[in-house]
């Protein structure tokens, strides 16, 4: 019983695995993520490699999105001919205008990652099935055997083999979408007879290209480009780009910035000047925001000619880490009495007398702690931070563990106890803060 039973896991095994192994009609091409937009650029492509006329009468597309995302009520394809399916409005939003129209359009919802489609049958057999990326986030029936690769924007998964295994069947390619007018096969492909076509092209415009992209790198120590902060304000940091154009340097028209941080912000620049004839310079600054988190930020540049032609080029940035503060005074002053205790309240106002007030001017978090640097008199000097716990810091520093945040303010109250055997008169001395980094 058992090794009948293996027998039949295994003879269902091959049913599954191998429905198109034998199939007329079969998926031959996929253009799941064009360049322009989704809605109206996405294709399809079929392909029948039998001898006779084959009906789609109620095929469909299957994908994540429905179990019939495309029906095709009434059509056929060809001996050795093409289909082309497309989403509504392929013949206006097509990424290029000079590809074939499609054979059919309707609304289609493919997905760019870890997805895939059937062609099924007029009974609901799957026919066909191409699947790309991640096949544990794939629906099943999506795809045979293990998921091609995905593809980059533009590109298409174009059939290469027939094996019932997806990842040996497909292979990113550039588009060359067929209808049922087209009669070239790709696949079996044999030449009977040769003719030699004489071409001419005729180049209308050559894209620029980016040479040599500059920023000043302020710590040489770490690898990449990296930006120090400065305290309270923003940084503005200069980006050059040094270009070519085979068309010549005056075709080369203007440049992009696009810095992605907490917002992205895009910088548009004219051309400095030329440096010869097919040379240019494009010279524009981006601000970095003092309170920007310091970790690496992707910045992306374009170099358009007068044809909105362009070059392309990413970079990142490592905005480094600055614990810094200020106060809204370096001067306060305090009435006492010998062997008593005197209080200075801070507030969270900058700026209001005699209230001490600090500010993060960094871009890290920190905490504060406070030296005494010589107060005769004094027995005992201590500080709070938001009206918190006093510190004491007669001797040593002592540190307050209240977190402050970039851009945030805090107030500073200070306590002194003087001694019984102080004289009248008037006593200064120097206190030293420092910030910590959290």
């Amino acid at each position: 019983m058992q090794k009948i039973g293996k027998i039949a896991v295994a003879i269902l095994l091959f049913v599954i695995t191998s429905y198109c192994a034998f199939a007329d009609v079969y998926i031959s091409q996929v253009y799941y993520d064009p360049i322009l937009t989704e809605s109206g650029g996405e294709a399809i492509e079929l392909y029948n490699s039998g001898n006779s006329s084959i009906s789609l009468q109620n095929y469909s597309i299957k994908t994540e999105s429905a179990e019939k995302d495309i029906i095709l009520w009434n059509f056929s394809i060809a001996a050795n001919s093409y289909f082309l399916i497309a989403d509504l409005g392929w013949s206006k939003s097509k990424d290029n205008v000079s590809w074939v129209d499609a054979d059919y359009e309707e609304t289609m919802n493919m997905y760019n990652t870890d997805s895939g489609i059937a062609l099924v049958d007029n009974f609901g057999k799957i026919i066909d099935a191409v699947g790309w990326g991640n096949k544990s986030l794939i629906d099943a029936g999506l795809y045979q055997g293990e998921p091609a690769n995905g593809v980059n924007v533009g590109n298409v998964l174009m059939r290469k083999n027939i094996t019932g295994d997806n990842s040996k069947d497909f292979e990113q390619s550039l588009p060359v979408l067929r209808n049922s007018n087209s009669t070239i096969n790709l696949f079996n492909l044999e030449a009977n007879s040769s003719y030699n076509l004489n071409i001419t092209v005729e180049i209308l415009n050559s894209a620029p290209k980016i040479l040599k992209l500059d920023i000043l790198d302020e710590n040489s120590f770490t690898s990449g480009i990296q930006i120090y902060p400065e305290a309270g304000k923003n940084k503005s940091v200069e980006v050059q780009l040094t270009t070519f154009d085979q068309d010549g340097a005056e075709d080369l028209d203007y440049a992009e910035i696009l810095f992605i941080g907490k917002t992205v912000q895009q910088i548009t620049t004219a051309k400095n000047k030329n440096l010869d004839s097919t040379k240019a310079v494009f010279i524009g600054n981006i601000e970095l925001e003092y309170f920007l988190e310091p970790k690496d930020y992707e910045m992306q540049i374009r170099v358009y000619d007068k044809d909105k032609n362009f070059a392309e080029q990413s970079s990142s940035i490592g905005y480094q880490s600055l614990a810094a503060f200020t106060f809204d005074s370096n001067e306060f002053d305090l009435s006492s009495k010998a062997n008593s205790s005197s209080m200075l309240y801070g507030d969270l106002e900058v700026n209001t007398k005699n209230k001490p007030t600090l500010q993060n001017i960094g871009n890290v978090a920190v905490y504060f702690g406070m030296q005494n640097k010589g107060f005769s008199g004094i027995d005992e000097i201590q500080f709070s931070i938001d009206h918190g716990d006093f510190i004491n810091f007669n001797s040593n520093i002592g540190i307050n563990d209240k977190i402050i945040g970039p851009q945030q303010n805090a107030a500073v109250d200070l306590m002194l106890k003087t001694s019984e055997n102080i004289s009248k008169g008037l006593y200064s001395g120097e206190i030293t803060m420092y910030a910590f980094a959290k």
